[in-house]
């Protein structure tokens, strides 16, 4: 017995002394892991060459729309060891609500060298009577009859954009002049969060004067941890602003609003956000991506088909769209789900938008001007052009 007791706390120091020292070399050593391959070879799309990119959707890869854009981007990854500020600030979302908001705001994320101060982007927003980011491009269209309404968060608000290069302002640009572009894109939101708006506030879409029109939501994978609230939602430095929205599960379909996240903290989730504190377990973490449970994505896809229903209470939507440009986990499963209840899925990870230069912020990794540009184009090809005239 005691031979075993020996072993035991030998072993046990081992692992101890192990993670110990993991947890000190990533604090020190911060790294970020490489994830698993979510791609699935049975479905896995054909990227577009360039020359199929210019003859279907009109995109030039070479094209420059913020020549600007180059010159700064060269500038800052030209800084030796740079430092930047990547943290999310919860009260951003209290610029877009306040009712003493100006007409337009001016939010800026610096990008800090040593003894230098640069901006990745200092960009100024332009924001409507309804606190929704303004739509360029518009002003001379007077008999306007469809609506497109982009939901999202900031990759459809266009954040580190100037105004006039977020995606729906370059769509509005090429879009026939019976259109009427809205961006109802809001910084750090999810499906939870607009559905709550849609189902409390009676007027969510005042403004919206067309009575028809189509619906885009344009995904990204982190939806799918600020509707859950995972692990990394305990996170100190990303998640702890997904603790405040609204949580929601699904009974026979039915989305059930049960109060925020923080009203669940329970025991073993106060443990996890002390845990969440550690390198080892973050990187840990990021290395094996949330595998979502059927019944989770079922619920997931159901945000959505309820998403759709409130917003048939008020317009007419010809077409509600689930646009993705991303590869993830359980990126099939989840697509099939939507499918099923007839949610309409573009699966965009077949145009090479990565060939597209400066077609991220860096360090930010935020879409740019030119990467909307080309995004604008194939939204146009692929979701208006094709509708059948009513």
């Amino acid at each position: 017995m005691a031979a075993f007791r020996k072993i035991l706390i030998i072993n046990t120091l081992g692992i101890l002394s192990i993670l110990i020292a993991g947890e000190i070399f990533l604090r020190h050593n911060p790294k970020e892991p490489v994830t698993l391959n979510v791609d699935n070879p049975a479905t896995f799309q054909p990227i577009l060459t360039p020359s199929e990119l210019l003859e279907k959707y009109g995109i030039d890869v070479n094209f420059q729309i913020d020549p600007e854009r180059k010159a700064i981007d060269e500038k800052i990854l030209s800084l030796t060891h740079p430092t930047i500020d990547l943290s999310y600030s919860p009260d951003i979302g209290k610029l877009f609500t306040s009712s003493t908001l100006p007409a337009s705001a001016k939010i800026t994320k610096k990008f800090m060298p040593p003894n230098e101060n640069y901006f990745v982007y200092d960009v100024e927003y332009k924001l409507d009577t309804y606190k929704r980011r303004v739509t360029e491009h518009q002003d001379k269209k007077t008999t306007t009859t469809k609506f497109f309404l982009a939901l999202g968060d900031s990759y459809t608000f266009g954040e580190g954009v100037t105004t006039g290069f977020d995606y729906p302002s370059q769509l509005a640009k090429i879009l026939p002049n019976n259109w009427m572009v809205y961006n109802f894109g809001h910084p750090g939101y999810g499906i939870n969060d607009l559905l709550y708006k849609i189902e409390t506030e009676p007027h969510a879409l005042a403004g919206v004067k067309e009575a028809s029109g189509i619906v885009v939501w344009y995904f990204i994978p982190a939806h799918l941890e600020r509707f859950f609230c995972p692990l990394s939602c305990y996170n100190e430095d990303f998640g702890r602003y997904i603790l405040h929205k609204p949580y929601y599960t699904s009974e026979q379909g039915k989305l059930i609003y049960h109060g925020r996240f923080t009203d669940r903290l329970t025991l073993w989730h106060k443990l996890l956000s002390y845990l969440n504190r550690s390198h080892l377990f973050q990187y840990l973490y990021k290395m094996f991506p949330v595998d979502y449970s059927e019944e989770e994505l079922d619920t997931f896809a159901d945000a959505f088909v309820q998403l759709k229903e409130n917003l048939s209470e008020q317009k007419q939507i010809e077409k509600f769209y689930f646009i993705s440009t991303f590869n993830f986990k359980n990126k099939d499963e989840l697509f099939q789900r939507l499918r099923n209840k007839e949610i309409d899925v573009v699966d965009l990870t077949n145009i090479p938008f990565y060939a597209i230069p400066h077609n991220t912020l860096p360090f930010d990794n935020h879409p740019t001007a030119n990467f909307y540009h080309a995004l604008s184009k194939v939204i146009k090809v692929d979701l208006i052009d094709t509708l059948k005239p009513k």
